[in-house]
């Protein structure tokens, strides 16, 4: 019995041109390295009172290049003014290796600054939980 192609199935040619893509480099946007410096310099840029509202302008132009390189649509970038959705934006900003969305393979820095990355937020919810149990029992009255 013979196999015949099911014409239903979609078309692998999208899939085949993203990887494509990938192979050459021609993802575009901001590297890893470099998105870390531009963040780095809003995290300076805060501390100056009136150059601290470009931070609202330039973060999501860096997060917007930064998906685009790692392989999603751009627009995804806007996502680090959702609460819950910024911590996965700057999770893949800061650890994700071009092309990403096509690999799901993250490489040795990858993988140590997503180790760092999900360190400190359980850090974080480790100390505001300490915090809270603290501050419930200290009520004056």
């Amino acid at each position: 019995m013979t196999e015949t192609a099911n014409p239903y199935a979609p078309s692998q040619a999208p899939i085949i041109a993203a990887k494509a893509e990938v192979a050459l480099g021609n993802l575009g946007g901001l590297t890893r390295q470099h998105y870390f410096f531009g963040w780095l310099g809003m995290v300076v840029l805060a501390f100056i009172p009136i150059l601290g509202i470009l931070n609202l302008v330039v973060s999501p132009v860096l997060a917007c290049y930064r998906m685009k390189n790692v392989g999603y649509h751009p627009a995804l970038g806007l996502l680090i003014f959702v609460p819950i959705a910024n911590i996965w934006v700057g999770l893949l900003c800061l650890a994700a290796p071009e092309g990403y969305r096509y690999t799901k393979k993250l490489d040795t820095i990858g993988k140590v600054v997503a180790g760092i990355f999900i360190g400190l937020i359980v850090l974080v919810i480790v100390m505001v939980a300490i915090a809270a149990a603290m501050g419930g029992s200290s009520r004056s009255g």
